[in-house]
């Protein structure tokens, strides 16, 4: 899927949002073409063989999210956002899903006045609330079941539903747990969770804080994702370099070594999830133990390209007069 960093910002400084949909005859042409490449017409789906029985509808979710990039280029509409994070989750996984979440935390968090559809009165607000409410459609939730979180070894993945309902299978559970760590980047996999967690909490907490009327409720998305984070980080699968049967034991007294500086750092984590879910603490402790596995060099290059770039050149320079 395509990067959408882009997205993270305003598009001009005098509108940020761009225009809205349903004042440009361009724009809305364009929109009704999204929706009905989201919705399209039964006569084209079903099969002239005589067998009248519903098909399953075949969408193609990377020409929507294409769609949906090219849209935000123009007007930043919660409607697009949250068809985009449908889409991404489908095309990308994990990874997608959080870009497109971002996506719209930013603009939720930073153009609350000018994004689409406009809040000018009190039933806009409702709009908005019930824009986002498609997240919990149930056509969108039934999707959000089969979202892949690993790739097994055999090259199947291993989808939400399906992690969840292996928690009642000890040794199905295990096994699968297993096969996953090692054949995935599980600090990346991690990473995602808690940003998915993070973000989802901020969204619902945000909208509700920012308009006045409706009610944002996330948590058909969340508590999935919180059952997997009790699944396999609390219950717990193991970050790179521990040793599974260690456990997550917390240590006592002064931390002696860097996996017990990473535990610990996993503990903080836990304890602003279970009790301050709204504290954004997890992902700087996310972002800590990142960095804590990393050179100085390569902390450098992650938090400051362009001073690593001088640093480079500093060192060419001095290579050059020796």
């Amino acid at each position: 899927m395509d990067d959408l960093t882009e997205f993270l910002q305003g598009i001009s400084e005098d509108a940020p949002c761009g225009i809205f949909i349903e004042s440009d005859e361009g724009l809305e042409k364009r929109f009704v073409h999204l929706d009905q490449a989201m919705h399209p017409p039964l006569e084209s789906i079903f099969e002239d063989d005589g067998d009248d029985s519903a098909p399953d509808v075949v969408i193609d979710w990377a020409n929507i999210v294409e769609q949906c990039s090219t849209l935000l280029c123009d007007t930043r509409d919660l409607r697009i956002m949250v068809v985009l994070i449908r889409a991404a989750m489908h095309v990308d996984g994990l990874s997608g899903v959080c870009a497109a979440m971002e996506v719209l935390n930013f603009h939720i968090e930073e153009h609350w006045d000018s994004v689409f559809p406009e809040s000018l009165c009190e039933d806009d607000e409702q709009w908005r609330v019930s824009c986002l409410q498609e997240l919990n459609d149930r056509q969108v939730l039934k999707e959000l079941e089969t979202l892949p979180i690993f790739i097994m070894p055999d090259g199947d993945p291993f989808t939400l539903s399906q992690l969840l309902n292996a928690s009642g299978d000890s040794q199905r559970r295990a096994a699968c747990l297993q096969a996953s760590v090692n054949s995935v980047d599980v600090d990346t996999w991690r990473e995602q969770l808690l940003s998915m967690l993070a973000l989802l909490q901020n969204i619902e907490s945000a909208v509700n804080r920012l308009q006045s009327a409706g009610y944002l409720d996330l948590s058909p998305w969340s508590e999935p994702f919180e059952q997997l984070q009790h699944l396999l980080i609390d219950g717990g699968v193991p970050a790179a370099g521990r040793d599974s049967a260690g456990g997550t034991a917390l240590f006592g007294g002064t931390v002696r070594s860097r996996e017990e500086a990473l535990q610990a750092l996993d503990s903080v984590a836990r304890y602003f999830y279970s009790h301050e879910p709204s504290s954004p603490v997890p992902l700087i402790v996310e972002r800590a133990r990142k960095l804590a596995t990393m050179s100085f060099l390569d902390i450098l290059n992650d938090v400051s390209p362009e001073s690593r770039a001088t640093l480079d050149l500093m060192e060419q320079g001095q290579d050059d007069e020796d």
